[in-house]
C-alpha cells in the first residue's frame, strides 16, 4: 500500500484546517457524542436475532477510491459461505453496494436492493489509493451515522477508519487502520484508541481491521456473526486462507519523516540511517547539530515524533528485519551487527516494536507451506 504523502506527515491535520476538510471533519465526529443505537443487538445475541428473521444481510458502501477487490470480494465471499449452509433454517447472507456521488451523497447500486434499515452489518472498505478524499464527504458521513444509529453495525478495514472517525461513532472506542496510519489517525481523532498492533478488533456493533487486504479476515468475522463458527471454517477452508489472525505489528516497517524542513536535525538522522550501528551519544549527536542538548532533544522529538533513543532502536530494529528475512545469519550475528552486544536486550526490543521474536519473525517471514491445511 502507497500510505498517502499527506496522511503520513505529522502535520497532516494542520495542513487541513478548512472546515470542509475530511481531517477537519474527523475531528469534529471525533468529539461529539455518538447517535445512540436506537435498536441494539449485542455481539451476543446478534447471531440469535439474525437467526429468528432468516436475515443476514451486508452492505458495502463504495465510496471514491474504495478498493474494489474488497468490494466484488466480499460478495463472492457471501456466495460460498452460503454454499456451506447446514440447513434451510439457516439464514442467507445477502449483499447490497452504495455508491457516494460526486456531491457526497449515498446512493443503492440497484433499485431493487436492500434498504439502509434491512443491514445488519455496513462495511467501509480501504481506500486503495492511499489519500483521504478531498470532496464533500459531510452527506456520507451522516449517512453511515444514521445507519449506526438505526442498529446497523459497522465494519471498517484500513483507511475506512477515517469515516468511522468522520461519522462520531468512534468516539472512545478502541480501533485499528493500517500501520501507516495509525499516527494521523490518532492524531484527526484522539477520542479513540488507535492500536494498530492488532490485524482485527471486534467491540460488538463496531469491527475494524487493519491491513489494506485485512478485509478478508473482516469478511471471515462477519461470516461467523452471521452463520456461525463451522460456515467461516468451511469458507475459509475453500477459500485458501488461514483464518489465524497474526498481529499487525509484525508487517510494520520504520519510515520516519525526512521532509520536515529542520537541517540540522536531519543531518543526524543521515548520519544515524548511515551509521545503525555505530555507538550513540546525546552529547555526541547534539553536537553534531550544532545544539545545545535540550534544545536539540526538543526539535528532534517535534519533527520525528521519537527521542533519540527510541528511533535509534527503531531504526536497527528496522535493519535487523532485513538481515533475518533476507540471509541464513543466526540471530546473535544479526544483532551484533545492528549494535546490539546484549542478544537478550535485543530480542526483548524486538518483541515490544513487532510482537514476535526475531525466531519467529523469521519463520513466518519465510512463508513456511503446510501450517493452514487447504480441503475439509
Amino acid at each position: 500500500m502507497r500510505a498517502s504523502v499527506r496522511s503520513r506527515h505529522s502535520g497532516a491535520a494542520e495542513d487541513h484546517e478548512d472546515p470542509a476538510s475530511f481531517y477537519s471533519l474527523c475531528k469534529r465526529g471525533c468529539h461529539k457524542a455518538p447517535k445512540p443505537i436506537e435498536t441494539p443487538e449485542s455481539k451476543m445475541t446478534l447471531l440469535m436475532a439474525i437467526m429468528t428473521r432468516r436475515r443476514a444481510n451486508i452492505g458495502i458502501l463504495a465510496y471514491d477510491g474504495a478498493l474494489q477487490s474488497c468490494v466484488y470480494g466480499l460478495q463472492e465471499m457471501a456466495n460460498i459461505a452460503n454454499s456451506f449452509r447446514q440447513c434451510e433454517e439457516e439464514p442467507v447472507i445477502r449483499t447490497a453496494v452504495w455508491r457516494v456521488s460526486a456531491s457526497g451523497c449515498v446512493e443503492p447500486d440497484l433499485p431493487s436492493q436492500l434498504l439502509r434499515s434491512d443491514l445488519d452489518f455496513l462495511v467501509l472498505p480501504p481506500v486503495g489509493r492511499g489519500d483521504l478524499p478531498s470532496g464533500p464527504v459531510e452527506p456520507c458521513c451522516s449517512w453511515i451515522a444514521a445507519a449506526h444509529g438505526e442498529g446497523v453495525c459497522l465494519a471498517s478495514a484500513c483507511g475506512g477508519a477515517f469515516y468511522l472517525a468522520a461519522s462520531g461513532v468512534a468516539r472512545g472506542r478502541r480501533i485499528t487502520t493500517h500501520w501507516s496510519l495509525g499516527e494521523p489517525l490518532a492524531k484527526v481523532c484522539d477520542a479513540a484508541a488507535v492500536d494498530t498492533t492488532e490485524m482485527l478488533l471486534d467491540d460488538g456493533d463496531l469491527i475494524t481491521a487493519g491491513g489494506m487486504m485485512a478485509w478478508i479476515h473482516m469478511g471471515l468475522r462477519l461470516i461467523e456473526r452471521l452463520l456461525g463458527h463451522g460456515v467461516m471454517l468451511d469458507t475459509a477452508r475453500f477459500m485458501v486462507i488461514d483464518p489465524a489472525l497474526r498481529p499487525q505489528s509484525r508487517h510494520t516497517s520504520f519510515s520516519p519523516r525526512m521532509d520536515h524542513g529542520d537541517q540540522q536535525v536531519l543531518a543526524v538522522q543521515q548520519w544515524l540511517h548511515a551509521n545503525a550501528a555505530a555507538d550513540v551519544s546525546l552529547p555526541k549527536i547534539a553536537a553534531m547539530a550544532k545544539l545545545g542538548e535540550r534544545t536539540f532533544l526538543r526539535r528532534f522529538a517535534r519533527v520525528t515524533g521519537h527521542n533519540p533513543t527510541e528511533y535509534c532502536q527503531r531504526l536497527r530494529v528496522s535493519r535487523s528485519q532485513g538481515l533475518l528475512e533476507s540471509s541464513s545469519m543466526s540471530v546473535e550475528q544479526v544483532a551484533h551487527l545492528c549494535g546490539y552486544e546484549d542478544h537478550n536486550s535485543f530480542r526483548r526490543l524486538f518483541k515490544r516494536y513487532l510482537g514476535v521474536t526475531p525466531g519467529e519473525y523469521r519463520m513466518r517471514s519465510a512463508a513456511t507451506p503446510g501450517r493452514f491445511t487447504a480441503g475439509r
